[in-house]
């Protein structure tokens, strides 16, 4: 509890005095070390880092192997919590490397474990997963229950988040739940009863999720884990959500939302601020919507600082779809151009990262008005029809038609987008994701509810229809192009493709005269306008004297 906690910090400064004095170096960095535990246990990361810090600043000079990984590990869970996820993973993989060397293997497991909770984090759950078995394997060689309790829980995670209705989903957080109480570990049981409590809400068992988060939140209240207690509290209001009681949902998120400002848990504010845009859209309350996403984007771009590209591209993958849900919001409002605006920004971000570090082309960053200015002025240097398009929540494609400055926009709403094009290309079905989309505003999107009912009865009769207008081509075409045909006015066309659509050959597509679109236009083919942009502004001759073909 955080009084005990308090109380052994008191009692390790007292340490920390007479080893100072009478101690040898080795015993100081070790009460250097009980402090940052200590003070990460209650939140502190500062103070731990900086103790940490110490104790690594002594083991290294006095080239104590042992002390020197525990407290690279300490500083990698602090770096977790910090939400700077390179740091931690450089700290955490030294830990591992050292204490593998050194055959500390109860501490080789936990800094197994923390390394398994950092790649959770940013998505990487392969990676994950791995981590999370090596530091089960070592709790069966060593009998740490409380490390075994933690691998158990995060393989549970990690499948939930692979495929939440996975039995595993259930079977690991259960077993780990037994081994919590055996040991009596109050942390280790209220994570144990989250984890369970998320797999019975996603197959809608409400009241038993219910149940699973107030023994968690009960036992958080009593031992001061703040942190556990605002995790909790951003599933339980996802419970009242799909009990469509979002006046309720806010209110509980908003309590997380403090409770993670107040122990500046930055790694889990933006989901909190994400959840509180989508209630608050559900409760038809956009601008409020908006703002929460605007804030929570602005979380994401801190934690992303300084990750290796593979890292950052991944953490990228989890948080897009807080810019999708923003770009979505905002065309519902009648934002078209800065709705694309968001939908570029979510395109380019990694992109950015990488030819900063790779290249020394900088972004500064810049307002929203100035961004769109640029958008603007890239249509109007460019004589071609830019067409960019966003795949939002598998379901809906937007279509943004940029033409002389001007910005229009078109939506199409398929069953699965990904699913009916990879069909139509021959490429292999990928895994089914959650819907967890703003399905309740599907219907405004289309200029009426029968252009819905038209795509869809359109969509069968291409089945049915046994003319050569079956071919893939034509219907990659009516999919693709058809919805925008009408506004292009020049030859040249750009394209800005999302997703699957990168495999389509745009130039091969066939109109309803079997006349391919090549025939017609000249089309290229961009990742992002922050891609055309980079490659029109660089300087005379930079790509050729660089390299680049």
């Amino acid at each position: 509890e955080t009084g005990g906690f308090e109380k052994a910090l008191d009692c390790h400064f007292k340490s920390l005095k007479i080893m100072r004095a009478h101690g040898d170096p080795v015993h100081v960095a070790a009460c250097y070390n009980n402090i940052g535990a200590g003070y990460h246990a209650l939140n502190r990361y500062r103070d731990a880092m900086e103790h940490f810090q110490k104790t690594l600043e002594i083991a290294t000079k006095f080239e104590h192997k042992g002390v020197e990984g525990v407290a690279h590990s300490g500083l990698g869970a602090c770096y977790l919590s910090s939400a700077q996820y390179q740091k931690a993973i450089e700290h955490q993989e030294i830990a591992v490397n050292i204490l593998k060397e050194t055959g500390d293997r109860w501490a080789e497991g936990r800094s197994f474990n923390t390394l398994g909770e950092i790649y959770y984090e940013i998505g990487q759950y392969e990676k994950s997963m791995d981590c999370f078995k090596r530091a089960l394997e070592v709790s069966h060689g060593t009998g740490d229950k409380k490390l075994k309790s933690a691998a158990l829980n995060g393989l549970g995670a990690v499948y939930y988040a692979l495929n939440s209705q996975s039995c595993e989903a259930e079977i690991y957080p259960r077993k780990a739940l037994e081994v919590s109480k055996e040991t009596g570990d109050k942390k280790q049981i209220s994570t144990n009863y989250i984890n369970l409590a998320l797999f019975y809400s996603n197959n809608g068992q409400y009241e038993k999720s219910l149940e699973n988060y107030d023994c968690a939140i009960e036992i958080m209240k009593t031992t001061g884990d703040k942190r556990g207690e605002a995790t909790a509290l951003i599933c339980y209001a996802s419970v009242y959500q799909a009990l469509g009681k979002f006046r309720a949902a806010i209110e509980i998120q908003e309590k997380a939302l403090n409770l993670l400002r107040e122990v500046d848990d930055a790694g889990r504010e933006h989901v909190a601020l994400l959840s509180l845009g989508l209630y608050s859209a559900d409760n038809g309350e956009l601008k409020n919507a908006c703002k929460y996403l605007f804030e929570s984007i602005s979380r994401i771009k801190r934690g992303a600082e300084k990750l290796q590209d593979e890292h950052n591209i991944s953490l990228n993958n989890t948080t897009s779809r807080n810019y999708w849900v923003l770009c979505t919001l905002l065309v519902l409002q009648g934002k078209v151009p800065e709705a694309l605006c968001t939908a570029e920004r979510g395109r380019a971000r990694a992109l950015i990262d990488l030819m900063s570090e790779k290249y020394g082309i900088h972004q500064r960053q810049i307002s929203d008005e100035v961004y769109l200015n640029g958008l603007r002025q890239l249509s109007i240097q460019n004589k071609s029809t830019i067409i960019f398009i966003a795949v939002v929540f598998d379901h809906i494609m937007f279509f943004w038609i940029m033409q002389e400055g001007q910005i229009q926009l078109r939506s199409s709403i398929l069953k699965s987008v990904e699913e009916e094009i990879a069909g139509l290309l021959n490429l292999p079905p990928s895994t089914e994701c959650e819907d967890r989309s703003l399905s309740a505003y599907y219907h405004t999107l289309s200029s009426a509810d029968e252009r819905k009912e038209e795509t869809q009865q359109r969509l069968v009769e291409d089945e049915q229809d046994e003319t050569e207008k079956e071919s893939s081509a034509y219907l990659l075409y009516n999919r693709l192009f058809g919805p925008v045909a009408d506004l292009v006015q020049r030859e040249d066309i750009i394209i800005v493709p999302d997703g699957v659509l990168f495999m389509v050959p745009f130039p091969a597509l066939q109109d309803a005269n079997a006349k391919f679109l090549s025939e017609t236009f000249r089309i290229r083919l961009v990742p992002s306008l922050t891609t055309l942009k980079l490659i029109q502004t660089s300087p005379a001759g930079y790509h050729s004297t660089s390299g680049a073909l």
